[in-house]
């Protein structure tokens, strides 16, 4: 990561903010204003020219908060949060291995939200996922999943699937309403 970011902005969806970093023990920090949802970001230099965001930094940026750690500190559930309508929160869900920094879950569809998740040890999670904007049944699902064989089961049906499955299995459940 370059040492001379600042007074350098990014830009999210075309709009540009400015920020200053500051490196710590080899970590990142960032200070200034983000927008909830960045889609395509990356940086500006002062010449203008549009330069590479390393992730590490460009997460610091969005609206990702660790929902709940397993009890040994080695996965999270980690959400990004957005308003869809006034007041109208989802926690779009996925889960990670901590200790190596990898995305082992997350959904396709940004409008899967998790309402809950309770470690049940320290490689299993239960999510409570609900679907925006909510017209159809069953309005929620409980979802158990198993973060070392990949694995998930959805309450509902009890039968193991793999974790690539989830989200498709999720939707094929949905009835919506008329």
């Amino acid at each position: 990561m370059a040492d001379n970011l600042k007074n350098e902005g990014w830009c999210f969806d075309d709009n540009w903010h400015s920020f200053e970093v500051n490196l710590e023990n080899g970590e990142s920090a960032a200070e200034g204003y983000a927008e909830p949802r960045m889609k395509g970001v990356y940086r500006v230099s002062q010449n203008g020219q549009k330069l590479p965001v390393d992730f590490r930094l460009a997460q610091l940026w969005n609206a990702m908060e660790i929902m709940s750690v397993s009890s040994e500190k080695n996965f999270e559930v980690r959400t990004e949060v957005w308003e869809a309508r006034n007041s109208l929160w989802v926690y779009s869900p996925s889960i990670w291995d901590a200790k190596n920094g990898n995305c082992i879950f997350s959904f396709e569809d940004e409008n899967w939200s998790a309402d809950a998740s309770a470690w049940k040890d320290d490689t299993t999670v239960g999510l409570c996922l609900r679907k925006f904007p909510g017209n159809h049944r069953p309005e929620s699902f409980s979802v158990e999943i198993d973060c070392l064989t990949l694995q998930a089961k959805i309450s509902a049906s009890g039968r193991a699937l793999p974790l690539e499955h989830l989200e498709s299995a999720l939707d094929k459940a949905l009835k919506f309403d008329r």
